[in-house]
């Protein structure tokens, strides 16, 4: 069985369901939820209140303003009702014959439901019993029961079971009750009693408890080597499918960066100097100043190496936004610690790619590099790869990030010597936000001198 399940069995009043469900819950380590308690709960709690059981407004006031506590014992469940052990008082026949009174209102159903799904998240494996849990309270249930034997039959039982308790009463009258309790719940309007679609049916006139609890035990080991053989075979299906993704995406990346490499070639002059610094094997960080919003695909383009980028995760939407999947881009909050798109950049790493970051956080208003933002070297330091400083310049005066439209003009793209893990660890985050920034700072510089530009002052 799996860490957390629900189970359930239905079906009509003395059909041995509480009993079986006590016992398979024993079996399975699991609690045991006893939905006729939580019923006969608040039956007794009005009865102490001397409220109207016909007015349905008066027990959902019970309710509401009742302290019902229902928790696993080791015999089945406990109940307590207003900080009071009340857990054999509910089974008085006098409960018991006005228990219908809380059963049949929708209103008071619905109650009921809320804890009953509650104990569910709480204890996380339960077997549990009633007459609506596998249809209304629990229709996705690991697993379904319907139990039911003959009233005649059905009848002996709880006579046998009230006489243990002392209690003496005459069968026919018994059998007669029970058949119009059955009546009465397969009639009423709120979660009729029925049997729930893709339940097991089991007769158990002519069967012991043992050969019942036997029978629920076989049923469940079978439907578990089904399910993990089907689990099997969709995990099969998902690697097929995920092998046929990863080929598409391959395409894809391809397909677009032979179309770039033509779009900006013929739009733009982009000069390119220190390829021979990015590694021929395995993962490399690079991060770059950001200029324009055109830059992952200026910096990536010259790279043999398969490149991924991060992107702001407002844009991953509608076409656009599965496109840039396809083209390798990973989405990152900028509100909160995105620690889950993290893992994914470090999964990137690891795996030989490039991966694009701009550790500046947003695109530069003047064309002058800000200070890098802390936490960029420890994806170098998990993933174990290398940092490659990289400069772009030219990029803002072509399209800056208040202009809608671009201008000719020379793009330089300049790949620095690479940092080795080893050497980002000695430095740690502050220094090494430091020592980019400055890195980056005098490769911007002396290339604006080189190309008869002013310098920017810092």
């Amino acid at each position: 069985m799996k860490d957390n399940f629900i189970i359930t069995i239905d079906g009509p009043a003395a059909s041995g369901k509480s009993t079986i469900a006590r016992m398979l819950a024993a079996r399975l380590d699991a609690a045991f939820l006893d939905t006729g308690s939580m019923y006969r709960a608040v039956t007794l709690a009005a009865m102490r209140k001397h409220a109207d059981l016909q007015n349905v407004k008066a027990l959902l006031e019970v309710i509401k303003t009742g302290r019902f506590e229902f928790t696993p014992s080791p015999g089945g469940m406990k109940v307590c009702i207003n900080g009071v052990d009340s857990t054999e008082q509910i089974r008085n026949p006098d409960v018991t014959a006005n228990a219908k009174f809380a059963a049949g209102p929708g209103e008071i159903r619905k109650e009921l439901v809320k804890l009953q799904r509650a104990f569910a998240r709480r204890y996380g494996r339960i077997v549990t019993e009633g007459r609506d849990q596998g249809t209304v309270v629990f229709p996705h249930a690991d697993f379904k029961f319907y139990m039911t034997a003959s009233p005649q039959i059905r009848a002996e039982r709880r006579a046998k079971e009230l006489a243990e308790k002392g209690i003496r009463v005459d069968i026919d009258t018994l059998q007669k009750e029970i058949e119009q309790r059955d009546l009465s719940d397969a009639s009423r309007k709120t979660g009729p009693l029925k049997c729930p679609k893709g339940a097991i049916f089991i007769d158990t006139s002519g069967l012991s408890i043992e050969q019942v609890l036997e029978e629920l035990l076989k049923r469940i080991n079978e439907g578990n080597r089904k399910t993990s053989s089907k689990k099997k075979e969709n995990k099969k299906l998902a690697s097929v499918k995920t092998v046929l993704y990863k080929i598409c995406q391959w395409l894809v990346y391809r397909l677009c960066q032979a179309a770039a490499r033509c779009a900006l070639g013929t739009f733009f002059r982009v000069y390119t100097v220190g390829r021979q610094n990015l590694p021929k094997k395995g993962g490399f960080l690079i991060l770059a100043n950001h200029q324009s919003f055109l830059d992952p695909a200026f910096i990536a383009l010259p790279i043999n190496s398969r490149c991924a980028f991060v992107a702001r995760d407002t844009l991953f939407k509608g076409l656009f936004g599965h496109y840039i999947r396809l083209y390798n881009a990973i989405p990152i909050s900028r509100d909160r610690a995105d620690t889950a798109g993290m893992k994914r950049c470090i999964d990137k790493l690891k795996a030989g790619f490039g991966l694009v970051m701009f550790p500046e956080g947003t695109r530069t208003a003047d064309g002058r590099i800000n200070a890098a933002k802390p936490g960029f070297s420890m994806l170098a330091r998990r993933a174990n790869v290398p940092v490659i400083p990289t400069l772009i310049e030219g990029a803002y005066e072509v399209w800056p990030r208040n202009r809608k439209i671009y201008t000719f003009g020379r793009i330089s793209i300049i790949y620095d010597k690479p940092v080795a893990p080893e050497e980002i660890k000695k430095m740690g985050e502050r220094k090494f936000g430091e020592f980019l920034t400055a890195r980056l700072r005098q490769m911007q510089n002396e290339i604006r001198i080189k190309d008869g530009k002013k310098p920017f002052e810092y």
